[in-house]
């Protein structure tokens, strides 16, 4: 699994950010994920959260919907850590609440294959959302 080979929810997400709000090509981004910098990211973040808040309050089940609002933390995240953006808290608290295996599992029943793949990235994903450094680009994936 990497940001550029994500599941449905996740690349809906990707695309949401890097495209809509960054307005960034996606196809050249997919090809050179540096073209989505640090500058950009963050002169977009305050809308995206802003965004992302919206979509939470107009939620009609907040409890059963909000593993697609987790995915779209997570992907922020991980544009954030490649691009060595600020992290906002929200994203931070976000993140470590829904990378953890059990809400993960139970929002998302993952299959057999998967399992394993996914237990890694929750972990890398926690790991270096816990110990990031702002300005510090970090990537789970090599690209």
């Amino acid at each position: 699994m990497d940001t550029r080979e994500i599941d449905d929810e996740g690349e809906y997400w990707e695309i949401w950010i890097v495209s809509e709000m960054c307005g960034i090509d996606l196809g050249m981004y997919r090809s050179n994920p540096k073209v989505l910098t640090m500058r950009i990211l963050e002169s977009h973040l305050e809308e995206i959260l802003h965004d992302i808040e919206n979509l939470k309050k107009s939620m009609t089940n907040p409890e059963a919907e909000y593993a697609t609002i987790a995915v779209g933390y997570q992907i922020l995240a991980l544009l954030i850590l490649e691009t060595g953006s600020f992290l906002p808290d929200i994203v931070r608290q976000e993140v470590l609440k829904s990378t953890i295996w059990e809400y993960d599992y139970k929002q998302w029943r993952w299959g057999s294959n998967t399992i394993e793949s996914r237990k890694t990235f929750l972990e890398k994903l926690r790991e270096a959302i816990d110990h990031y450094i702002p300005g510090k680009s970090y990537f789970i994936y090599d690209h």
